[in-house]
């Protein structure tokens, strides 16, 4: 199985650290591949698919979010800024994605790295505003046709920006991580409704400082926080057992990306890059022994190029990883494609 080789180039500032972690997002259609900047003041990468065409940097910046919009090819990225991919053009809204009358803005990225879009693409839950004493607001709805304000959510105020969120499948529910002001080692997870604003259940994990390294499933059914795993469908954040998620990383790198309910990408040690069920059973492989160069930087200290990035698209049929020179991406074979993918939400509508 031969990859689709995709290459960035030079990293834009050599002197400046790259990000230890990037987003990567695929159109509905498989059409474009994007990536977010590798350091700070770095813009999106995208390409058109399968020939491996490199398109215009979209004007994104940060590499706290990055999504394409429901089936469009309307690319969404931190502070909620939306680029036509094809078009190489930002798209703005009449709304602004502004916050509700009464809340100052404090800062032009209203929209920090806590965010997440309906499968549908007509919703966005936001991430909150920071106050005058860099606490975070709770969560707030807008919808993404217009970027009106819809309501505010009652989520903890939280002062670290270790915090995520998804929609779950029903769409009648959303679930909130964060950590914790008063405790550097408490993970507090909680399900709200949507409609009503109700917070359904809520659960407080005591968990090491290198365990905050935790993700949502891009279907948004599990939420695994460094050997736990949670089911999140019911809302009530049932632990399940999945062997997968005990392959604890090895490095700061990315070493494991749950991809679907199913499945998940992992790369132990950063060398060997496998599609893995989550009994932890090798499902395909994508790459026996992953590139691990070295490079001067323009006469620098040499970098270990190891990956950076790995996620698929969203029906199973595209594997990517890469690292800050080269993204790599693999057609999944029938085996992969079929063998539990179980793919993103089902759309809806709110």
């Amino acid at each position: 199985m031969e990859p689709i080789e995709l290459e960035l180039g030079p990293l834009k500032d050599p002197l400046r650290s790259p990000y230890l972690h990037r987003k990567i997002a695929f159109s509905a259609d498989n059409k474009y591949l994007a990536i977010s900047g590798r350091q700070e003041g770095e813009a999106a990468f995208a390409w058109e698919l399968p020939g491996g065409r490199k398109l215009a940097q979209p004007q994104l910046f940060g590499n706290s979010f990055l999504e394409f919009i429901g089936n469009s090819h309307l690319l969404m990225g931190d502070a909620a800024k939306i680029w036509d991919v094809p078009g190489n053009d930002e798209v703005t809204t009449s709304g602004g994605f502004r916050p509700e009358a009464g809340v100052s803005q404090l800062k032009d990225s209203y929209f920090d790295h806590c965010m997440d879009l309906n499968p549908s693409g007509t919703l966005l839950l936001g991430a909150p505003l920071h106050d005058r004493d860099y606490y975070y607001y709770g969560l707030g709805m807008w919808d993404v046709g217009g970027g009106n304000f819809l309501r505010r959510y009652d989520t903890p105020r939280v002062k670290f920006n270790n915090s995520k969120v998804t929609f779950l499948p029903d769409g009648q529910l959303f679930v909130f991580a964060a950590q914790l002001e008063q405790s550097n080692k408490t993970l507090n997870i909680t399900s709200w409704e949507i409609a009503s604003g109700k917070k359904v259940t809520e659960i407080n994990l005591q968990v090491g400082m290198d365990d905050f390294n935790f993700d949502f499933s891009p279907d948004g059914t599990l939420l695994i926080v460094a050997d736990k795993t949670y089911e999140l469908e019911s809302g009530q954040l049932q632990p399940v057992s999945v062997s997968v998620a005990s392959e604890r990383p090895a490095t700061t790198f990315a070493n494991k990306t749950v991809i679907s309910r199913d499945l998940a990408l992992v790369s132990p040690n950063s060398g060997e890059l496998y599609v893995k069920d989550m009994s932890g059973k090798i499902v395909e492989t994508l790459k026996a022994s992953y590139e691990r160069r070295s490079i001067a930087v323009d006469g620098h200290e040499e970098q270990k190029l190891q990956p950076r990035v790995m996620g698929a698209s969203r029906d199973g049929t595209y594997y990517a990883a890469g690292d800050n020179r080269k993204i790599l991406v693999w057609q999944a074979s029938s085996v992969g494609r079929l063998d539990g993918f179980t793919g993103h939400r089902l759309n809806y509508d709110l």
